[in-house]
Order: structure tokens, then C-alpha cells, then sequence
């Protein structure tokens, strides 16, 4: 079987005999309860050009009446971070902003999309 490992030999995330019980790194909403953070999570590829992975997290909003945010969280050589490095907020309150986020890469294009 082989060995999958997060940003650096030194940190697995999975190994052969599966996932680790203990979680590699807790994120927790900034905004609230109701903001449904977490809600939808993909990996964003490598936003900062570091060599390490990142993730984008959308936080919908709509238990809360907000308008809807989208974090992205940088990996490192040590994991993820637990802090985000950047915020969207959604153009108006009820919108669903940040319900689905993901990574985009159209074909023949070096550039980094995210679709939230």
C-alpha cells in the first residue's frame, strides 16, 4: 500500500494502516455559530507559491442571516495552519456565498482559480 504523506515526509496524514485518529489540525468558523463553516471544504492547490498544499473553506451563512464568507488556510512544512490567510465576505446577507467552494484549473493555464 502506499504511503500518502502531507507537504513534508515528516508529516503523514495516512499511512498504511489508515488515518490517524488524532486530527492533524482543528479549524474553527471565526464567524459564529450558524455560519455553517465547514460546510464545503476543497483543496486550493498552492495559493502562495510555497510548495505546499492549502485549503479553501466556505461558510454559507444562512443559519446566521450573514452574508456568507470563503477562508483560505495555508499548509506548511509544520501543517495546516489554524488561522486564515485570507477572507472573502459575499456581497449581500441571505446569498449563500461560500456554500460550495473549489479548486478550478482550466486546461493549459498556469494560474490558480477558486470558485466559490
Amino acid at each position: 500500500m502506499e504511503t500518502v504523506t502531507a507537504t513534508s515526509s515528516s508529516r503523514r496524514l495516512s499511512a498504511p494502516a489508515g488515518l490517524s485518529p488524532t486530527p492533524a489540525a482543528t479549524l474553527t468558523g471565526p464567524d459564529g455559530i450558524g455560519s455553517l463553516f465547514g460546510r464545503s471544504v476543497a483543496g486550493a492547490g498552492d495559493v502562495n507559491g510555497d510548495a505546499y498544499a492549502d485549503v479553501v473553506v466556505g461558510a454559507e451563512a444562512t443559519g446566521s442571516g450573514g452574508p456568507g464568507w470563503a477562508y483560505v488556510y495555508l499548509g506548511g512544512a509544520t501543517g495546516l495552519a489554524t488561522s486564515p490567510a485570507v477572507r472573502w465576505v459575499g456581497p449581500e446577507n441571505g446569498g449563500a456565498f461560500g456554500r460550495t467552494v473549489a479548486n478550478v484549473v482550466p486546461a493549459r493555464i498556469a494560474r490558480l482559480y477558486l470558485a466559490i
